[in-house]
């Protein structure tokens, strides 16, 4: 029985990962992250609470993104014999991030126990 043939999918259905490279795609993302810290940072005064919900969203789709596409390219790239310590070296680095966040989080809330500079400098640390 001949079996029908597969529909090739065009650059407007493929993830941005597929259609337009991981490596463009990480840099993208990483403008959208960068883009979503700013904004975090810069909030306060008259711009409120509003622009710190908005760099979160946005830094959260870029970071997101990142997440996804980063271990995929970093083990293509890498390798053979040495891909698997590569990438596990990637998850490495993300959980030594997060403990370098909570030292700078607990030094800040040390030194500058009130105001303003409490929760801006973390979020200047994200860039």
């Amino acid at each position: 029985m001949p079996q029908a043939p597969v529909p090739q999918r065009d650059a407007r259905h493929l993830p941005p990962a597929n259609a337009i490279g991981r490596r463009c795609t990480l840099l993208i993302f990483t403008t959208v992250f960068s883009v979503g810290a700013i904004l975090q940072t810069i909030a306060g005064g008259s711009r409120g609470l509003g622009y710190v919900y908005a760099g979160r969203v946005v830094a959260g789709v870029g970071i997101g993104a990142i997440s996804a596409v980063a271990p995929a390219y970093v083990s293509e790239c890498a390798p053979k014999d040495v891909r698997g310590r590569i990438t596990g070296l990637f998850q490495i680095m993300v959980a030594i991030g997060v403990m370098l966040s909570y030292f700078i989080n607990l030094g800040i809330s040390l030194h500058e126990p009130s105001g303003p500079q409490v929760w801006r400098i973390p979020f200047g640390f994200q860039l």
